[in-house]
């Protein structure tokens, strides 16, 4: 189609506009400084919006965060109205159609019959302090316990 945009076009605008997902898929892919690293996740934090926050969950253990904070944000996401059903695309990620889910089914069960309760229990603490901080109109800071390390992304 002549005239078109590429996907690279509007990506470069995104960016340019400062939008969240932009920046973070920036920093992942692009595997930016440990400080535009920091200023994505940041970003994202400040957000405001479940679908940046559960698309941060996805994306920080590509930046050496830990399994609790990141399942955590992706739970903060559902408690603020992502649909977190298996039966979204982009949580099931196909899982329906290979027969790893069942329709209904959401993150959280999901993880309880892969993980077990222990780590989902510690993931829904860290989600409740984080929920616990946006409803008192502060941003939560993005916890990087083992530190932000270059890894490419995965999927």
């Amino acid at each position: 189609m002549e005239g078109a945009y590429t996907w690279r076009y509007w990506q470069e605008r995104a960016i340019a506009a400062g939008d969240p997902l932009a920046l973070l898929q920036l920093a992942v892919e692009e595997q930016q400084s440990p400080q535009q690293q920091r200023a994505a996740v940041d970003a994202a934090a400040r957000s405001g919006d479940p679908e940046v926050y559960y698309t941060l969950g996805l994306w920080l253990p590509t930046l050496g965060v830990g399994l609790t904070e990141a399942v955590g944000w992706q739970l903060v996401a559902c408690e603020l109205g992502y649909d977190c059903r298996m039966d979204n695309p982009r949580v099931g990620m196909g899982c329906l159609e290979a027969g790893y889910c069942t329709s209904g089914q959401t993150v959280a069960e999901k993880l309880r019959d892969e993980v077990g309760f222990g780590p989902l229990a510690r993931a829904q603490a860290r989600a409740d302090a984080i929920v616990a901080e946006l409803k008192a109109g502060r941003v939560p800071r993005v916890e990087l316990d083992s530190g932000m390390r270059k890894v490419p992304l995965a999927c």
